[in-house]
């Protein structure tokens, strides 16, 4: 029986890192419902946590289009350590076993901000996330923002020159 909880608890969180799953409103709406709860932040599962992640980091991340690149503004100095998070959940051969709340929605919040510079630049569908972060986990937040912009082919300039 506990098989079967682990592997429909994996399956359900790969099934949220996809582009084409991924729903924004869905999460917001999970955090809002955390927010509101009781305990406020507290949550009452993993992907629940990993949800809520998504919205904050989609909120949290301000960065721009303009002339095929994508800008970063300010705010989200914590993307990294955040992907960090999400390459370690996702590479550990049974994620939620040794994942506390606070780590699934560090997870989301490197999902989140994926998503939105995908959204920005019109390239949300096929995105590769754990690729993308693998590629910034030990950058800084500027950087990191540049490298999903070029991972995604927004970005006119090749990383790094």
């Amino acid at each position: 029986m506990h098989r079967i909880i682990i592997l429909l608890s994996l399956l359900l969180f790969c099934r949220s890192v996809s582009a084409l799953d991924l729903d924004i409103t869905e999460a917001c709406k999970e955090k809002k419902e955390q927010q509101n709860a009781m305990f406020g932040k507290m949550s009452t599962s993993y992907s629940e946590a990993f949800l809520s992640g998504q919205c904050i980091g989609f909120e949290k991340i301000n960065v721009r289009y303009s002339r095929y690149e994508i800008i970063y503004l300010d705010s989200f100095e914590d993307l990294p350590k955040a992907c960090s998070e999400f390459v370690e959940k996702k590479e550990a051969l049974v994620p939620f076993l040794s994942t506390s709340l606070s780590e699934a929605t560090l997870a989301g919040m490197c999902v989140g901000a994926i998503y939105k510079v995908s959204t920005i630049c019109n390239k949300a569908y096929g995105v590769r996330y754990l690729d993308i972060a693998k590629g910034i986990v030990d950058l800084s937040a500027e950087d990191a923002v540049n490298r999903i912009g070029y991972h995604l082919g927004c970005n006119e300039y090749q990383y790094g020159q």
